[in-house]
């Protein structure tokens, strides 16, 4: 059913269990899997702090990145299936699509943040964007 399964990844507990979630469905069909993190760094660029702690912020936005597509690529490895790791900058939702659609993904599969309040309405806000604006494929939302 499933040949291309795009998880989307961060470093909170439910990407982790919207990525094994993920895997099981890969595993069932030895689909490939494609582990997009983007940097959310364009609000970075017009802050009023200096460059030095624009570029410490981007850093440490990169490294959280590459922690959470190394937990996805280890879990992967394990089950034996192929894997394709992206790393990019943009906005969260327009740019999952974008790799998505480049890559002619057959599912998007991401968690909510399991937060509250405004920081719980954003994460919706993401995955009703993604929602709204993907229909040429299926998207699962771990929460």
């Amino acid at each position: 059913m499933f040949e291309r399964i795009l998880i989307a990844m961060d470093e909170s507990e439910q990407s982790k269990k919207a990525a094994k979630k993920g895997l099981r469905l890969a595993k069932k069909d030895n689909a490939s899997v494609i582990g997009v993190h983007v940097l959310d760094v364009d609000g970075l660029d017009i802050m009023d702090v200096g460059s030095e702690e624009v570029a410490q912020l981007k850093k440490e936005q990169r490294t959280q990145g590459e922690s959470a597509l190394k937990y996805l690529e280890d879990l992967v490895k394990k089950e034996g299936l192929r894997y394709e790791r992206i790393l990019t900058e943009g906005f969260p939702d327009k740019t999952i699509l974008e790799v998505a659609r480049n890559h002619g993904v057959d599912l998007i599969v991401l968690g909510t943040h399991g937060r509250k309040g405004i920081a719980r309405l954003l994460d919706h806000e993401l995955s009703d964007e993604i929602k709204k604006e993907g229909p040429d494929f299926p998207i699962l939302v771990v929460s």
